[in-house]
């Protein structure tokens, strides 16, 4: 477990650099785009998921990902769902990722236990669009928590 996790944290290190090159973007002809929109075809996945919010995911790109995290109608993270057993077969997942060229806050790996469909120990990777002072005041009701379909 241990190379996989320094695998997937190196991986998302490079894609979390990528995104946070405002700076750089200024300076050459690459865009920033400004927000993420909600691809149309996205269903609910969750009511609500602390600090994260609403939860979306295009149905076929279930359980991978990109899950589309929205609070206040506002994209605040995308994030995807890493299997362990994928994670060490698969080291290089990402490496044709076409990440959102916007300027990222943090990113946050989540071991989870498995839930819902999972049968092994896998990992939320969260790239956030806010600061984490602003993701730690985004809090579920318990109606909301009871509601969920998916993963949190």
């Amino acid at each position: 477990m241990g190379a996989g996790v320094l695998v997937l944290l190196a991986l998302l290190a490079g894609a979390y650099w990528a995104g946070t090159r405002k700076h750089a973007a200024a300076t050459t002809t690459e865009k920033v785009e400004e927000s993420i929109t909600i691809p149309k075809d996205a269903t609910v996945t969750a009511e609500c998921a602390d600090m994260r919010g609403k939860q979306y995911i295009i149905p076929k790109d279930i359980p991978m990902g990109p899950i589309y995290d929205v609070n206040q109608g506002k994209v605040v993270a995308i994030e995807y769902l890493i299997g362990q057993t994928e994670l060490t077969k698969q080291s290089d997942m990402f490496s044709n990722l076409a990440l959102p060229k916007v300027d990222y806050d943090h990113l946050t790996i989540m071991p989870m236990e498995p839930h819902a469909g999972e049968n092994e120990i896998h990992f939320h990777a969260i790239a956030y669009l806010i600061p984490q002072s602003e993701a730690a005041k985004i809090k579920c009701t318990t109606d909301q928590s009871m509601n969920m379909t998916g993963s949190q």
